[in-house]
């Protein structure tokens, strides 16, 4: 007999969405007293674009700032590593709406510098920064990360979040990276990765077709010999997609509550629905394993010094 955790989220949601609630073991379906008129609702035919209302969206279901789970707390705890400091030149890659930039311009009075690829993205996410007077100190950029230049060993930190997953030659970038990065410097990062090459599983490939852009994940171990190749040294390779899964369980609940009751799902509309598709099979792919979302964090080695002196 099937449990509540295995109904399909979106079903739950458009289900709940027209005033219905499903219900185990005889998967009933009871009308709910308090329900929002009923829409008429389909799966999206296109990947949804970005635009205000889109950009408005995911910030009530994110945070301020955020058009992806995490936080400026979780951002924080991600880059701990990292042992941040005034004194440090930092550049975010895939900044999005900026959120993480500037949570850690705040917290550690750093300067750093977003990239964003999508201009629309960037533009919010620079107009954003302005409204918090960072401006300077945490403007963000558009700029594509297949075409981003780096000056050479100019930054103490390059750091992403799941900001590679999309990008084909993912080996340029890591060369740029490499070379941008100062003697000791670190690269922080998280990105979705396959569990194993070759799966073909229907969670993976629904994920893969549903993208707004096409992903090209890697697997860990591409990643491993990637970063080897360019004679980093790997510190941290670490399993986080419960903690994806987690958020963006928690994320979708919280927003769902609140916008019920003050209007903002009805104003929403398609729109949700859309969105709530697009999460829900990336959340299927993340549930079947085949897909997983890891942290890297590797180390430049030191001019001159051998890794005893690190």
């Amino acid at each position: 007999m099937a449990r509540q955790g295995k109904i399909p989220w979106s079903l739950r949601f458009k289900a709940w969405w027209n005033g219905y609630s499903i219900r185990l073991p005889e998967l009933s379906v009871q009308r709910i007293e308090t329900a929002l008129p009923d829409h008429a609702v389909r799966a999206p035919e296109k990947p949804l674009p970005w635009d205000d209302e889109r950009i408005s969206l995911v910030q009530d279901v994110w945070g301020p700032g955020f058009e992806t789970p995490g936080g400026g707390e979780d951002v924080l705890t991600l880059l701990k590593p990292v042992g941040l400091n005034p004194k440090m030149s930092i550049m975010e890659l895939g900044a999005g709406l900026g959120g993480a930039t500037r949570a850690v311009c705040k917290e550690f009075g750093v300067w750093i510098n977003g990239i964003e690829g999508d201009p629309d993205l960037a533009r919010a996410g620079q107009k954003l920064s302005e409204i918090a007077g960072l401006t300077k100190k945490a403007p963000i950029h558009a700029e594509a990360l297949r075409e981003v230049e780096i000056k050479p060993n100019s930054l103490d930190v390059v750091f992403a979040r799941e900001a590679f997953v999309t990008l084909p030659d993912k080996v340029r970038l890591l060369h740029m990276i490499e070379k941008g990065l100062k003697p000791k410097g670190q690269l922080l990062f998280t990105d979705y990765v396959l569990a194993s090459v070759g799966d073909h599983s229907e969670e993976l490939q629904a994920w893969k077709e549903g993208e707004p852009d096409t992903p090209a994940p890697w697997a860990v171990s591409d990643w491993e010999d990637a970063l080897k190749e360019l004679r980093l040294d790997v510190r941290i390779k670490e399993d986080r997609s419960d903690r994806q899964i987690a958020a963006i369980k928690s994320g979708w609940a919280e927003f769902m509550q609140q916008a019920a009751l003050d209007g903002r799902l009805e104003r929403y509309g398609q729109l949700a629905l859309e969105e709530c598709d697009l999460w829900t099979r990336r959340l299927n792919a993340l549930e079947s394993r085949a897909l997983r979302v890891f942290r890297f964090h590797a180390i430049k080695p030191g001019t001159g010094n051998t890794l005893s002196d690190w």
